[in-house]
């Protein structure tokens, strides 16, 4: 994994630590120069999340304790719905032709990849880097925690602040915003 571009892709539905240890990870391996962070404007499964504009900011502070290394990028917002990752990564090859792009997903979305659209397409283009999650298995990369942003909304919803598994100032965010059932 040497020289490349990381493009990690998800609903960042809020970010999590999780999320972010997965990116200081990918940084601190070597050979990443950078990350692109691209929230799903549309997800191609239909699946409701919060607005995008919320996930952008959200992601945006989330991320910048990695200052230029990471771009949160709101390229799906350009492109046709549903986001289809083949449509996100073709046109980041086109945006960066010169960049080895790698793709980044978590052992847990492997087994989904057969539903993917042109799958085979992506991997010509952005060969994925497979990340391991806990309680998944997958054959991936480093070890990483557990944490869903289903089950972090549901906690937020019932209460809890969800210190140990989003950070403070996106916490803050959700707590302003009113997002996932807070009033």
């Amino acid at each position: 994994m040497r020289g490349f571009t990381a493009v990690f892709g998800g609903s960042f539905d809020p970010p999590h630590l999780g999320h972010s240890q997965a990116v200081s990870w990918l940084l601190a391996r070597g050979g990443c120069g950078r990350v692109i962070v691209i929230p799903a404007f549309s997800h191609a499964f239909g699946k409701e999340m919060a607005d995008f504009e919320h996930r952008l900011q959200m992601c945006r502070i989330a991320f910048f304790q990695f200052g230029a290394a990471v771009e949160v990028s709101d390229i799906e917002a350009m492109l046709p719905t549903p986001s289809f990752t083949v449509n996100t990564v073709t046109t980041l090859h086109a945006m960066y032709p010169t960049e080895n792009l790698r793709l980044v997903i978590g052992s847990d979305i492997l087994a989904e990849t057969d539903d993917w659209k042109d799958f085979d397409r992506i991997t010509a283009i952005a060969p994925p880097i497979v990340l391991n999650r806990g309680g998944f298995t997958g054959g991936g990369l480093g070890s990483f925690p557990a944490i869903a942003s289903s089950g972090v909304r549901g906690r937020i919803a019932a209460g809890d602040r969800c210190d140990d598994a989003v950070d403070g100032d996106v916490m803050n965010y959700i707590e302003k915003f009113g997002l996932y059932g807070l009033t």
